[in-house]
């Protein structure tokens, strides 16, 4: 009886072991996906704000202006 309670504590052990390893690499995971998901928004607005750039050059024709002249 002793000899099962013992191997049941130790199994125990063993799975709570792995489940803390596994719960810091969750964690890690989850920081890193906020992180990105953060970084995602932020390169939207770039190329938001790119694409509205270009938009207003090349309605104000400034923007065809320039690339002509540097091909001369």
């Amino acid at each position: 009886m002793i000899f099962v309670f013992l191997v049941s504590y130790h199994n125990y052990q063993v799975a709570l072991e792995k489940h803390n390893r596994l719960m810091s690499k969750y964690q890690e995971l989850k920081t890193k996906i906020e992180e990105q998901k953060a970084l995602n928004e932020k390169l939207l607005e770039v190329i938001e704000n790119e694409k509205l750039r270009g938009h207003n050059l090349t309605q104000t024709g400034q923007g065809a202006g320039n690339e002509s002249e540097g091909a001369r």
